[in-house]
């Protein structure tokens, strides 16, 4: 069985004979920034090869419904039994009683998307990420309040993943086509470092310097695993750990 979660593995295990391939869609990766060119021909091959096909949401699965005749969806669940605990009334948290109201909560994922110098108040106003801010009518006045209530985190987690470090290359003839892409205006080759620069990587050490240096609060890694053989993910940890040492 082909397992398949990106149509960008298609190039390099189309040869092989399985009994059943499964494309579960997750993502609309043709809408992350940078995505391949080609990733849209080679969604439509897996399609036409994949024998079922799953969506993690309504959203995914109404763009492919009319293209496999084997679709399903799979959007996500809650805990309605759980969650519908809030709609009680329920005491006032010890942690919460000196905040003013009106008070604006966030649940969700806090991962790299959130932005720790915005947190820490170390945004550069003349920065790309503060530029852009500015452009979407979100003014400088705005981000001052940052500076005035920053709220930085009590930990910043790390994650290091070994396919995380990236060289780009202009020589787009010297590499697979489905490692060859754009941001719409340049044509590059997206290729792991590792195999790109003879010293190798920068790996987790510099990655944790960087974090100690720019915000001086306690580090975690939170995720140090790597998709390989069990000498090498003890080799990955035992790299990882030293790095943190």
């Amino acid at each position: 069985m082909l397992w398949y979660y990106t149509p960008m593995a298609l190039p390099f295990s189309r040869d092989l004979r399985p009994r059943c391939v499964v494309y579960d869609c997750m993502d609309e990766l043709s809408a992350f920034a940078g995505a391949p060119s080609g990733l849209a021909e080679l969604e439509a091959e897996l399609l036409e090869r994949a024998d079922v096909v799953f969506t993690g949401g309504q959203s995914l699965y109404q763009t492919r419904r009319h293209r496999h005749p084997n679709i399903h969806a799979f959007p996500s669940g809650v805990d309605t039994a759980h969650f519908g605990l809030a709609r009680q009334a329920l005491p006032e948290p010890a942690d919460q009683r000196g905040i003013p109201r009106p008070r604006l909560g966030f649940a969700g994922v806090i991962d790299e998307r959130m932005d720790i110098d915005l947190l820490c108040a170390r945004l550069p106003r003349d920065g790309l990420f503060a530029c852009w801010l500015d452009a979407i009518g979100i003014g400088r006045h705005e981000l001052d309040w940052f500076d005035d209530n920053h709220c930085p985190p009590d930990i910043v987690g790390v994650n290091h993943y070994l396919s995380g470090e990236r060289f780009l290359d202009h020589r787009v003839e010297l590499h697979a086509l489905h490692d060859c892409g754009g941001n719409g205006r340049d044509r590059y080759a997206d290729v792991l470092a590792a195999r790109m620069l003879a010293r190798g990587a920068d790996g987790p050490a510099a990655v944790l310097r960087e974090a100690w240096q720019r915000y001086r609060l306690p580090l975690a890694v939170t995720e140090a695993h790597n998709t390989c053989t069990r000498d090498e993910q003890l080799r990955w940890l035992a790299e990882v750990w030293d790095a943190a040492e």
